[in-house]
C-alpha cells in the first residue's frame, strides 16, 4: 500500500466518529462492530467496551477509573480541577460547561475533525420510573434515574449545535427517538433505526 492510500485511508478514518451514549437503546448492539472511525465514550462504559476517548465530569467516575487504570487503556479527557489531581488524565479541548458528558463527546468529536458523526445510544428520552434509563443505572456512582430536565437541556444543546455545525453530517440511530427531536430535525441530522444503520453504515 502506497504512501498517499494510507493517508487518505487515515484521514477517512479521522473524519468519521462515533459518539456512544450511554441509553438502553443501545443495550442489544455490539460496540465492536464500531470499526470504520475513533470512538467517543462516557462515564462507565469502559466497563463494557474500551472507546478511543473516554469523558466525564465528575470526580466519582475519576476515582474509578484511575483505580482501574483506564487512562493507560485510552485517552481520557475530565474538568480542569479533575485532569489536575490525576496523572494521564486530559483537560476537555476548549471545556464549556455543558449538560452532561455526553455534550462534551460530541463537541471534541467536531473539534477533532470529524465530520460524519454517529450518535448510539442518545436516547435524549426518559423511559419511566421503573423502567432502565441508563445502561449503568443503580450501579456504582450512578443514579436511580435521569430527570426530564436534564434530557430538556441536552435536546436543546444538541439541536443548536447541529444548526450551528452545517459542515458536519449527524446521524442519531434510534428505533424510537422522541417526537421533540423529529419535529426539530434539521438538514444536517438524519434519524436511522439500529437495523438500517448495520446495513448502510458499518
Amino acid at each position: 500500500m502506497g504512501q498517499n492510500q494510507k493517508e487518505t485511508q487515515r484521514s477517512i478514518f479521522e473524519m468519521i466518529a462515533y459518539c456512544i451514549g450511554n441509553g438502553p437503546s443501545r443495550k442489544n448492539f455490539d460496540l465492536t462492530k464500531l470499526s470504520k472511525g475513533a470512538t467517543y465514550g462516557c462515564n462507565a462504559l469502559y466497563r463494557d467496551y474500551i472507546p478511543t476517548y473516554l469523558f466525564c465530569l465528575d470526580g466519582e467516575i475519576a476515582d474509578e477509573w484511575e483505580e482501574n487504570d483506564i487512562q493507560t487503556k485510552c485517552k481520557v479527557y475530565t474538568t480542569m480541577y479533575e485532569a489536575k489531581k490525576r496523572k494521564g488524565f486530559n483537560v476537555i479541548p476548549n471545556f464549556e460547561k455543558l449538560v452532561c458528558s455526553g455534550d462534551q463527546s460530541i463537541k471534541t468529536a467536531y473539534q477533532h475533525g470529524c465530520r460524519q458523526i454517529f450518535l448510539i445510544g442518545y436516547d435524549f428520552m426518559e423511559y419511566g420510573p421503573k423502567m432502565l434509563n441508563n445502561m449503568y443505572q443503580g450501579s456504582r456512582n450512578y443514579g436511580v434515574r435521569i430527570t426530564k430536565e436534564e434530557f430538556g437541556k441536552s435536546i436543546k444543546w444538541f439541536l443548536k449545535f447541529v444548526q450551528e455545525k452545517q459542515d458536519c453530517n449527524f446521524v442519531l440511530v434510534h428505533d424510537a427517538i422522541t417526537e421533540k427531536i423529529k419535529q426539530d430535525s434539521l438538514n444536517n441530522l438524519n434519524i436511522i433505526p439500529y437495523k438500517q444503520f448495520e446495513e448502510e453504515h458499518l
